[in-house]
């Protein structure tokens, strides 16, 4: 009977552990919900009216005069995406519950209750084609969204939950194409944003090694092979797949510490004033702490001195920086330095250790980095110097240009008290799709050399279009004419002395009108002659 009892408390015990544990969760935040799917058809299925627009730079204020995306329509059905002029085939749609209070002040500095928004949560849609960013749309309710079109919010009504089937059956697979356009000649929209470093020399530069660098970003497009106006602006214009960031770096100085500081920031497109606020605000509430007293982080708990950031490649989700640094330690007053390669997220770009090459390209990467070291460690000049630390030697990478692509460059940092800091080297890896989204020469390096000897540098578009060759002084836009370079530039422009790309985006078809746009909106652009 005792044992029959002991089984009957065991089974109870079981019982109640299993309902104790059903009914609990790990909390979750707002950003990292999952959505379950009511149904499988698309999140914004079926024919949406554009009513109403809400111009930004006027606090959200409705705008009475005519605009071109009133009245037009938005009609969503599996994959297939309209919205105006535009169609997509191939979209993606990628939903998520954020805070309504939160996403509505952090992306539009504005309050809900401006947007008739009564709930703490929404769902907010994201519509990506071929890894391009399209249109995030914010759900109201069952019939009614909004949307960031061009810096003005849209407010679009649900009229029916069919789309209209002839509209779908328009669309020319994997292209972006006008729908109304009658034309039988395809139109070719080229568009490229380049981001530039410059250096320039300061009182404090010694030996080259101590350059601040500015940043500025181009904007080149062609349609049918003719140019538009070359435009430019300060700092890096960054497009990605959830839509446009600006790339900045700004050097800050206090108390025997001087530090360059980068800054990401989403573009709200409220403003060009707005965005240079928020990146003048990053810099100025860096390192405060409780009391409101300026201080910098950890990594100056125990030294003074400066510490400099150079931007060598900058991508969809991750940009790659060199490190010089040097000082002294408080306590014992010895010199410090360092000299580093590091990859770091855009979205977590303030973060001091880089990402490990196996974060990106998995373990090819890792075989390819140990390969290249044990490679450069066999050779007889620096066989006898002792790295510091090759298991963080991963971490240490980056991306530069070598005759018209992006190439991995890996770097062993030695002793400080080592006749060589450190050595670079070459890692045989071709960079993946999470850095690199487009890096194909559609002409020979062989044939722009002939057609271009001092080119040090070249870009061609997906379109086969146009190509951009440097030299150590100019800028040449060429048209594409099957496997050569026009004869003659169509556009010639100067660089200045160590101007040197970053970055190299890519846009076709309806994302050049897009890219152009938003560049035009949100930055204070110069014409390029």
């Amino acid at each position: 009977m005792a044992v029959l009892r002991r089984k009957l408390f065991f089974v109870l015990v079981l019982f109640f552990l299993y309902i104790f544990c059903s009914c609990t969760s790990a909390p979750m935040g707002e950003e990292m919900k999952i959505v379950p799917p009511k149904n499988m058809s698309t999140p914004l299925q079926g024919k949406w009216e554009i009513v109403k627009c809400m111009s930004q730079e006027e606090g959200l204020i409705e705008k009475v005069e005519k605009d071109s995306w009133l009245n037009k329509y938005a009609q969503f059905k599996d994959s297939f995406a309209q919205v105006g002029n535009y169609s997509w085939d191939n979209v993606s749609y990628k939903i998520r519950v954020v805070d309504a209070h939160e996403y509505f002040l952090f992306k539009f500095k504005e309050p809900i209750n401006k947007l008739g928004i009564n709930g703490r949560e929404i769902y907010v849609i994201t519509l990506s084609a071929d890894g391009n960013f399209l249109f995030e749309f914010v759900k109201v309710d069952e019939n009614k969204v909004l949307a960031d079109i061009d810096g003005e919010i849209y407010c679009l009504e649900k009229i029916s939950d069919n789309v209209d089937e002839n509209i779908i059956s328009k669309v020319n697979s994997n292209k972006q194409q006008a729908i109304e356009e009658e034309s039988k000649d395809e139109i070719i929209r080229t568009g490229l944003l380049l981001g530039i470093r410059t250096p320039e020399k300061t009182d404090s530069s010694d030996e080259g090694e101590n350059y601040k660098y500015s940043y500025r970003t181009m904007w080149i497009a062609a349609e049918n092979s003719k140019l538009h106006p070359v435009l430019e602006a300060d700092g890096i214009y960054l497009p990605r797949k959830n839509g446009f960031w600006s790339i900045g770096l700004s050097r800050v100085q206090f108390d025997g510490i001087e530090e360059d500081i980068l800054t990401s920031v989403s573009i709200s497109s409220k403003s060009k004033v707005d965005k240079e606020k928020n990146e003048k605000d990053i810099i100025s509430n860096y390192g405060a702490n409780n009391e409101g007293l300026f201080t910098f982080s950890d990594f100056w708990s125990d030294k003074k001195g400066v510490l400099y950031k150079t931007i060598q490649f900058v991508g969809n989700d991750f940009i790659c920086i060199e490190t010089y640094g040097k000082g002294y330690y408080k306590d014992t007053k010895k010199e410090w330095q360092e000299r580093k390669l590091m990859t770091i997220p855009v979205d977590n770009i303030s973060r001091r250790e880089g990402v490990k090459i196996s974060d990106i390209a998995g373990e090819n990467g890792t075989l390819a980095m140990e390969t290249s070291i044990n490679n450069l460690l066999s050779t007889s000049n620096v066989k006898k110097i002792k790295p510091i630390d090759i298991i963080d030697n991963e971490r240490s990478f980056s991306l530069f240009r070598k005759t018209g692509h992006w190439v991995f460059k890996g770097r062993i940092n030695f002793q400080p008290d080592d006749a060589i800091p450190f050595i670079d080297f070459n890692i045989n890896l071709i960079p993946p799709a999470d850095l690199v989204a487009y890096d194909t020469l559609h002409v020979k390096w062989t044939n722009i050399k002939d057609k271009v000897p001092r080119a040090l540098d070249a870009y061609t578009s997906p379109n086969k279009d146009i190509a951009v060759v440097l030299t150590g002084n100019e800028l040449l836009v060429y048209l594409i004419n099957g496997d050569n370079l026009s004869d003659t530039p169509v556009k010639k422009l100067s660089l200045k002395e160590g101007d040197t790309v970053v970055m190299a985006e890519w846009a076709r078809g309806s994302y050049m009108e897009k890219w152009e746009n938003s560049f035009k909106k949100n930055n204070i652009i110069r014409n390029v002659d």
